[in-house]
């Protein structure tokens, strides 16, 4: 797919309990799909089944492409990650992004990460919930 090479990436340590992706995404609203698809491989991976996870990367993705038209940058950068508890996007963007999720599993809200506004979007995983 032409999106994923345009993504500049850089990855820790990973097993489905615990993953840290830093990925940095041109903007430009084609490659929201392609952040979806990361979503759900990501929700999968931690052991997110079927529609629950295609649901997850559909909220990702509603964040990023919300993100990426909003201008002022060339990129933006999204940390994808699982620590103890949820799946988490933290997508970088200047301007509030409002939208929920209809899944009572998924949360969408602000936070500061690395000196930066960021809205995470976070899906509980089966074992957490």
């Amino acid at each position: 797919m032409e999106g994923r090479a345009a993504l500049v990436a850089a990855v820790g340590d990973v097993d489905a309990t615990s993953f840290e992706l830093n990925v940095s995404v041109p903007c430009d609203p084609q490659y929201a799909g392609t952040v979806r698809e990361l979503a759900v491989h990501a929700a999968r991976y931690a052991g997110c089944r079927g529609l629950d996870a295609d649901r997850y990367g559909a909220a990702v993705e509603q964040v990023v492409r919300a993100c990426l038209v909003q201008g002022g940058r060339t990129s933006v950068p999204i940390i994808l990650r699982r620590g103890i508890g949820p799946v988490e996007f933290l997508i970088a963007c200047d301007r509030t992004v409002e939208t929920t999720s209809a899944d009572m599993h998924i949360t969408i809200g602000w936070t500061e990460e690395a000196g930066r506004r960021m809205c995470r979007v976070a899906r509980s995983m089966p074992a957490d919930v």
